[in-house]
């Protein structure tokens, strides 16, 4: 099985910071796992990429997003 590269945009990783902050502000031990959940998820992308769809606004087959809970 063919493994591919995971890179994450500065937009991506903005939107981590923001999402860890946010349920910090109430469950800052939750926030770090839940964090961590969501990386594990984008991870599955490196040998199942083709299971989350296209960025719509980028139009290019390479740029996939993935889902986790309401993020």
């Amino acid at each position: 099985m063919k493994k591919y590269r995971l890179q994450w945009t500065p937009a991506a990783r903005a939107d981590l910071r923001d999402i860890k902050r946010y349920i910090a502000q109430h469950a800052p031990k939750v926030a770090v796992a839940y964090v961590r959940r969501i990386r594990e998820r984008c991870l599955t992308l490196t040998t199942l990429p083709f299971d989350a769809p296209i960025v719509a606004e980028y139009a290019n087959e390479r740029i996939r997003e993935t889902y986790h809970g309401n993020y």
